[in-house]
C-alpha cells in the first residue's frame, strides 16, 4: 500500500505541475486509464512466501516456524480457474507515468521490517 500511495502522490504532483487548470485538466486525462501495479520482479506466491518466512527467521532467530510446502495450482481448493502465468505487465506506468515500482523483495524487507517484533 505503502508503494502505491508514493506512486499516487507521484502522479498528483505531475497532474499539480499543470500552471492553470486547463493544463491540470490535460495532464490528467493524459494519464487516466487503468494500470497495472505490482512490485517489480517476478515471483509465485511459494517463493513470496518462502522469503517472507527467511526474512522473518533473520529477525527472530531463536523462533521456530511452520515448514512451506510448494503445490500446484489444481492442489488449491478454489473454485475460481486460475491461470496459469498470472504476471502483470506493468510498463504503462513506467511509459505514461515515469513511475516504476519497488522490486518486490525490498518492498516486502520494508514492510516486515515495520512490523513490531
Amino acid at each position: 500500500s505503502r508503494d502505491l500511495a508514493e506512486m499516487t502522490a507521484h502522479v498528483i504532483r505531475q497532474c499539480e505541475d499543470g500552471s492553470d487548470q486547463n493544463r491540470q485538466l490535460e495532464v490528467f486525462a493524459d494519464r487516466s486509464g487503468v494500470y497495472h501495479a505490482a512490485g517489480a520482479g517476478e515471483t509465485t506466491w511459494y517463493e513470496f512466501a518462502v522469503e517472507a518466512l527467511r526474512l522473518q527467521k533473520e529477525r527472530e532467530p531463536g523462533q521456530k516456524f511452520a515448514a512451506i510446502e510448494a503445490i500446484s495450482t489444481t492442489q488449491y481448493p478454489t473454485p475460481a480457474r486460475r491461470p496459469a502465468n498470472s504476471r502483470l505487465d506493468c510498463r504503462k506506468l513506467k511509459d505514461r507515468l515515469g513511475w516504476q515500482m519497488m522490486d518486490w523483495h525490498e518492498s516486502l524487507r520494508k514492510v516486515l521490517a515495520e512490523i513490531p517484533q
